[in-house]
């Protein structure tokens, strides 16, 4: 198992900003039957997600990194993508890791998020809504078999709209995702390889449901 960050060119990128079903497309028309050995015409399950480790160095600032987590190794080769691959981190039972989590969540206008802080005020500085991005993160962490070490760092929501088409029609869709990272202790070594390798939660066809884990040191790796 191999994961891949991409950096995408500044032209392309800049036509498919923030928006993860165009990226979901490129991916499969242009390298998805190569990544799975597959003929072209054959659908492929993707699993990815912007990496939120990726640091831009070049000197093009408008560059956009996006994670992949694939089988087997990607094609260097391919135009408008350049590839920096590195081997899938998968724990022991008791190691301390790192974590990035991007995960889809549903939400709708009646939404109650009063129903997430009944029996957690608030901190200080942090809105209701923000409590509950950070209570419903914590459950998607725990339910990955991660026993948190401390808070987490962050946890922030994002609005994505979108782009769905079919051959029939075409739809504009919004995904609402929680981004958190932490620190996380591995309780659940099975719970934890599904999620890495599987994806955590819904909508992971449009990109969202990314684990991604990291050694600490003082971890038994």
């Amino acid at each position: 198992m191999q994961d891949h960050i991409l950096a995408l060119n500044a032209g392309l990128a800049d036509a498919i900003a923030a928006d993860w079903y165009k990226i979901h497309r490129l991916l499969h028309d242009q390298i998805g039957y190569r990544v799975l050995g597959m003929g072209e015409g054959q659908t492929s399950r993707w699993l990815f997600g912007a990496d939120p480790r990726a640091v831009i160095h070049e000197p093009d600032a408008h560059a956009r990194f996006i994670f992949v987590r694939t089988l087997p190794e990607l094609s260097e080769a391919i135009a408008p993508l350049s590839v920096h691959s590195c081997d899938t981190f998968i724990p022991k039972l008791g190691d301390t890791v790192r974590f990035f989590l991007n995960v889809s969540t549903k939400r709708s206008a009646s939404f109650d998020f009063r129903s997430f802080v009944l029996t957690q005020r608030p901190r200080e500085g942090e809105t209701r809504e923000q409590a509950a991005w950070r209570v419903i993160a914590s459950d998607f962490v725990a339910n990955s078999g991660l026993e948190l070490v401390g808070d987490l760092d962050a946890a922030h929501q994002r609005r994505f709209e979108v782009n769905k088409i079919d051959k029939r029609r075409s739809q504009k869709v919004t995904k609402h995702a929680i981004f958190a990272s932490g620190c996380a202790t591995v309780t659940d070594l099975e719970k934890v390889r599904r999620a890495i390798l599987e994806g955590v939660g819904r909508d992971r066809g449009f990109g969202f449901g990314l684990l991604v884990l990291e050694p600490m040191a003082g971890g038994q790796a």
